[in-house]
C-alpha cells in the first residue's frame, strides 16, 4: 500500500526544493548586504557613540536596513519552513539572518563561505544588551510586565498632589511632561509631588520633558454658533439607556460645569431658587419643538435637572417654571438662558476637497458655496511658521491633525498651499485650529530648537532624566544644536 502521508519539509531532497531554498538563501544574502552596506556607510557615525553602546548601534542600523525590505513574501514562505520570519529580530538582527542562512545551506547540502562579519550581538547578548540599555533609560522593569509605563502630565497635575500618587501607585514608570503646555512653575510643582508621592509610595519614576519644539500647526478657525446641545444617551437602535443630565446655575457665578454634566445652562439665581425637586421646566428649543425639563437635585447655586428628549437652546431661550405645588395653577416663573460660548469652529474636510493654507492667521472658514452647491471659493485655514510655505513643493504630500486628514499639494503661489485632499474617513473629518500640519515630503527649513526651548533647556537639565526633542529633520540638527 502506497505511503500518502505527507513529507516534512525539511525532508525532502528533490531538486525543485533545492532550488526554491536556494531562490531563499539569495533573497537573504541581497538583504543582508544592505545591512552590512548601512553599517559601513555609518562607520563615522558609530564611532562617535559611546563604547558601551556601539553594539547596539550597529545592531539598530541592521533592523533600520532590514525594515527597508517588504519582508512579508519572504516571512510567510520562512515561516511555512518553520524557519525564523525575522519577526522577533529586533534584538539581533544580524544573527537571525545568518541562522536562517545556515538552515537553507543544509537543506541545499552546500556549505556557504564564512561571511566576513562577526554577527553581533547575538542570539544571548543581544536581549541583554536591550534590558540593560532600557533599565538605564527607564529604570528596572517590574516582575507583573516588561514594558514601562509612561504617563503625559495634564496642567491638573500641578495643582492636585493625589493624581500623581495615585499613577505611580499603579504603576507609572515615566512622568512624561510637554513643554509646549504651562510653565516652569507649573512643571516643578508636578516634579515636586512626583518626588513626594515616590517617598510615600516607595517607588522611582523617571522624568521626561518634551521641548515645544517650532509648532507647525493650523489657524485658528471662525467660531461655531452659540447653541447648546442637549442629548440623552441611547443605544445603537436608537433606544434611550440614560436620559440627558443638564446643569443649571447661577449666571452672576464662576462655576465650573461638573465634567458629569451632559448641558450646562446659565439662568437668573432668583429664579434658580424657586426651583423644587420634582417641578417641570418647559420651553421651545432652537428648532420650535416643546421640550420639557424635570428638576431632580437642589445644590447651593446649582441645579440639576434632566430630559428624554433632545433640544438645542440659545441665549435668550425662555424657560417656564410650574412649581410642582402649584400644578393646579397657571403661576408661571420665567427667566432667559443667559449667554452661552460659541462652540469651536471647524472645517469638514473629504476626499477630493481642496483646502487653501493660507500664510497669515486670519480665521479659517468652510468653503463657500453658490445656490446650486458649487464650491465659489475653497476652504481656507492659515498655519503657523509662514516661512514654511516655500519649502513645500508641488506633489509633496501634507498631514494635519495625527494623520486623520491628508492631502497633496497642487499649487503654491501667492494665496499660499492648494491642497487636494485624499485621505479622510467617510462622511469627512473635521478640521479645527492648533492641530499638527506635517509634511513628510519637504525638506522644511525650521530649526531643531527655537528660543523658548533653550530658554526651558536650563530647567530641563537641571531636573528631568530624559530630554525629548520635537520636528527633529536629520541627525545633523541634533550634533548641531548639542554643540
Amino acid at each position: 500500500m502506497k505511503n500518502t502521508k505527507p513529507s516534512h519539509p525539511f525532508q525532502t531532497n528533490s531538486k525543485a526544493k533545492k532550488k526554491e531554498y536556494a531562490a531563499l538563501a539569495a533573497k537573504i544574502v541581497s538583504i543582508r548586504k544592505s545591512l552590512i552596506n548601512l553599517e559601513t556607510s555609518s562607520l563615522i557615525a558609530i564611532s562617535g557613540v559611546v563604547h558601551e553602546q556601539q553594539e547596539s548601534a550597529r545592531n539598530l542600523l541592521h533592523y533600520i536596513a532590514l525594515r527597508r525590505h517588504d519582508l512579508r513574501p519572504l516571512q510567510s514562505r520562512l515561516s511555512q519552513l518553520g524557519l525564523s520570519s525575522f519577526g522577533r529580530s529586533e534584538a539581533h538582527v544580524l544573527a537571525s539572518i545568518d541562522a536562517v542562512l545556515a538552515m537553507l545551506d543544509r537543506l541545499c547540502g552546500v556549505e556557504r563561505a564564512g561571511l566576513g562579519v562577526d554577527t553581533t550581538p547575538s542570539f544571548m547578548s543581544g536581549p541583554g544588551l536591550l534590558r540593560h540599555h532600557t533599565e538605564v533609560l527607564l529604570g528596572p522593569g517590574s516582575l507583573e510586565r516588561q514594558v514601562r509605563i509612561m504617563v503625559t502630565m495634564p496642567s491638573e497635575a500641578a495643582s492636585n498632589y493625589s493624581l500623581i500618587r495615585d499613577l505611580l501607585a499603579h504603576g507609572m514608570d515615566c512622568m512624561r511632561i510637554n513643554c509646549a503646555h504651562d510653565d516652569k512653575d507649573a512643571w516643578q510643582n508636578m516634579i515636586q509631588h512626583l518626588r513626594q508621592a515616590e517617598r510615600e509610595v516607595g517607588r522611582t519614576c523617571r522624568i521626561l520633558m518634551d521641548l515645544a519644539g517650532p509648532k507647525l500647526r493650523t489657524g485658528p478657525v471662525e467660531p461655531g454658533p452659540a447653541v447648546v446641545r442637549i442629548r440623552p444617551k441611547r443605544d445603537a437602535y436608537g433606544r434611550m439607556i440614560a436620559p440627558a443630565k443638564i446643569w443649571l446655575f447661577d449666571e452672576t457665578s464662576t462655576l465650573v460645569p461638573p465634567v458629569t454634566a451632559d448641558a450646562s445652562l446659565p439662568v437668573c439665581p432668583n429664579w434658580l431658587k424657586r426651583l423644587s425637586p420634582g417641578d417641570s421646566i418647559d420651553f421651545v428649543d432652537a428648532a420650535g419643538r416643546s421640550r420639557h425639563l424635570k428638576v431632580i437635585k437642589i445644590n447651593k447655586r446649582a441645579v440639576w435637572a434632566q430630559s428624554v428628549n433632545s433640544a438645542f437652546v440659545v441665549p435668550g431661550t425662555i424657560l417656564q417654571h410650574l412649581p410642582i405645588k402649584h400644578k393646579s395653577s397657571s403661576r408661571m416663573h420665567e427667566t432667559k438662558v443667559g449667554n452661552i460660548p460659541q462652540l469651536d469652529g471647524y472645517i469638514l474636510l473629504q476626499c477630493d476637497d481642496i483646502l487653501l493654507l493660507t500664510p497669515t492667521l486670519q480665521l479659517g472658514a468652510p468653503a463657500k458655496l453658490d445656490k446650486a452647491g458649487r464650491v465659489r471659493y475653497p476652504a481656507t485655514i492659515g498655519y503657523t511658521l509662514t516661512e514654511v510655505i516655500q519649502d513645500a513643493r508641488v506633489g509633496d504630500a501634507i498631514w494635519f491633525d495625527d494623520g486623520k486628514i491628508g492631502g497633496v499639494v497642487e499649487k503654491n503661489d501667492a494665496e499660499g498651499l492648494h491642497i487636494r485632499i485624499s485621505h479622510a474617513k467617510p462622511g469627512g473629518v473635521k478640521l479645527r485650529g492648533d492641530k499638527g500640519i506635517n509634511l513628510p515630503d519637504s525638506q522644511l527649513h525650521l530649526p531643531a530648537l527655537t528660543e523658548r526651548d533653550r530658554a526651558d533647556l536650563h530647567f530641563v537639565i537641571e531636573h528631568a532624566d530624559l530630554v525629548a526633542m520635537s520636528f527633529t529633520i536629520d541627525p545633523a540638527q541634533i550634533i548641531h544644536e548639542a554643540a
